[in-house]
């Protein structure tokens, strides 16, 4: 992994150090919100994106992210790292939202929540609305 870049926004850029993938967070409630992790796809299954959570998690202590429950697979990845870590996890509307570095003075139901109602945070380039 490279350093972290920030921003004057509250927003974290983590960038692997070979440029195969890369997270977005930002802080919210108490803990840290990847916004996006992605991993490109020629390198895929050589543990970017564990290796990218562990980092954030490193830096940040709380984290917490969410994946559609449509993306069989990538639910099963994020499951075994959160296992890993001995996170938790929630089903929240059509969200799984995942969670490593609470205790149990933290409440993961709200955790979940907040995560699972973030709004999209990109739009695709050409998008019109909004």
């Amino acid at each position: 992994m490279t350093g972290v870049q920030t921003c004057a926004l509250p927003i974290s850029v983590y960038c692997h150090s070979l440029d195969h993938g890369g997270a977005v967070s930002y802080s919210t409630d108490g803990f840290e919100y990847i916004c996006k992790l992605f991993t490109n796809s020629d390198y895929e299954g050589l543990g970017i994106a564990t290796s990218i959570v562990e980092t954030v998690h490193l830096h940040k202590g709380k984290v917490a992210w969410r994946c559609s429950l449509t993306n069989d697979n990538l639910v099963k990845y994020y499951d075994k790292i959160v296992n890993h870590y001995k996170g938790a996890s929630k089903h929240i509307g059509t969200y799984k939202v995942f969670m490593i570095g609470f205790d149990e003075n933290d409440s993961l139901d709200s955790v979940a929540g907040t995560v699972a109602n973030v709004p999209t945070t990109f739009k695709m380039i050409g998008d019109t609305d909004g």
